[in-house]
């Protein structure tokens, strides 16, 4: 206790410890070089590595451990924590209630400090525990001794099941915030509860859990590009509600519309669903993609020419179709194909178009809202499906789209090419219409 009160005077006036390095025989420059600590004037040295009667979570500290947390007494917890090894010279670092509580008692502010009455209640305990020792280990067949049978055996008194709290045991126990008799096990767990995990400016910015926020990309999409309100809280009783009716409505237009999707009927008031995304494609016959075959090529991932599809066809054009398109681990994502533009009445009709497949004539633009080539490839994906050994038409070339190669004859290449597609357009969807995503 002498040298705690000695350190307490040089700290309780703001001052630094004077530190000394014993091999140089000179004053210390730092912790880190020191060996001992000068703590009176005209006194030896005090060797640093001297146990105080001080016990924190960690273990009884040493005079090193206590001059180390009054030098960092100013830094932040994380640096104090962290050069405890290197700028300390191997010093123990507390937890933070137990760096404040022995800050405040080194300063003077505070009269007493939790880590001397644990480290008073620790030697309690190994007092008694030294004289339990004795007690247990004494012959029992003296039964005219102090520890004999006769006059009360401390023997029984000492036993595996009777607690020590008699000479000592429960108030130690009490002082110190845990069993001081506690097993190996319960002093690892009770270690593990107090350990904790540092962290930094990078790693405060990782989401626990591997968490994604794809939601608040499409809410901040609705908010700050589409102009939209953000969704109103709804009751669960009124959520339950608004499903029945539109699982309802959704009956009520299936049947009505009978085989809507080979035909294209879509019913009143609008392009196909509210929400699903819209590829327009050519009108014509003469393009590589068309209404007869763009299911097949784009769902099925198999290219047939539109003359062939046609021909086996009994039905006429389809004025629309739903592709739904089906990843592995993926969910099913339905899309709605046209080959005009006159499905589209609103600007909340064109914001749902994600891709365009170009036929290589401009006039294929004429009557839409982005009638320009340029405007129209700056807000939709563009395509152009081609054969392999054909020229990419000029127009083309000029416009911001993407160009595919369809061999003739080998059609195993084709699972490849629908692949990329899909893979580019979901990528182009994710980054600039991610409120159409699945």
């Amino acid at each position: 206790m002498e040298t705690l009160d000695a350190i307490r005077r040089i700290t309780a006036r703001g001052d630094a410890v004077p530190l000394w390095s014993e091999p140089s025989g000179a004053p210390a420059a730092d912790l880190a070089t020191a060996t001992h600590a000068v703590l009176d004037e005209g006194a030896p040295p005090t060797p640093l590595d001297t146990p105080v009667p001080l016990r924190s979570t960690k273990g009884v500290l040493t005079l090193r451990s206590v001059v180390y947390a009054w030098a960092m007494r100013d830094a932040q917890f994380n640096s104090y924590l962290m050069g405890a090894i290197t700028v300390g010279g191997g010093a123990t670092a507390t937890t933070v209630p137990e760096r404040s509580e022995l800050l405040e008692w080194l300063k003077g502010t505070k009269t007493t400090c939790s880590l001397l009455a644990a480290a008073a209640a620790a030697a309690a305990a190994e007092a008694a525990a030294a004289d339990g020792g004795a007690a247990y280990g004494a012959d029992p067949m003296d039964v005219d001794g102090p520890n004999g049978f006769a006059s009360g055996s401390n023997l029984v008194g000492l036993g595996p099941d009777t607690s020590l709290g008699g000479v000592g045991g429960g108030a130690a126990s009490q002082a110190a915030g845990y069993d001081v008799y506690e097993s190996e096990a319960e002093r690892s767990a009770r270690i593990a509860r107090n350990e904790y995990t540092l962290r930094d400016r990078t790693t405060y910015l990782t989401p626990p859990g591997n968490k994604v926020f794809t939601h608040l990309t499409k809410l901040s999409y609705d908010v700050f590009i589409r102009n939209k309100a953000p969704p109103k809280p709804v009751a669960p009783a009124a959520a339950a509600a608004a499903a029945a009716a539109g699982a309802r409505g959704k009956q009520s237009l299936s049947a009505r519309t009978g085989l809507a999707r080979r035909t294209g009927g879509a019913g009143a008031g609008g392009a196909g669903g509210d929400t699903d995304p819209i590829i327009l494609i050519p009108p014509g016959f003469n393009t590589l993609v068309s209404m007869f075959n763009v299911q097949q090529l784009l769902e099925g991932a198999k290219f047939e020419t539109t003359e062939s599809v046609r021909a086996a066809s009994k039905d006429g054009k389809p004025t629309s179709l739903e592709i739904v398109r089906k990843g592995p681990g993926k969910k099913a994502w339905k899309v709605t194909v046209y080959d005009s533009a006159d499905r589209l009445t609103s600007p909340a009709d064109w914001d749902r178009v994600i891709a365009v497949f170009a036929g290589g004539m401009a006039w294929q633009f004429t009557g839409w809202r982005w009638a320009n080539p340029v405007d129209l490839f700056s807000n939709v994906r563009g395509y152009h499906v081609k054969y392999h050994d054909e020229e990419t038409p000029a127009n083309v070339n000029t416009w911001n789209v993407r160009v595919f190669s369809v061999h003739r004859n080998k059609r195993h290449l084709d699972l490849p090419l629908v692949l990329d597609i899909w893979a580019d357009l979901e990528k182009w969807v994710a980054t600039h219409k991610p409120h159409l995503l699945p």
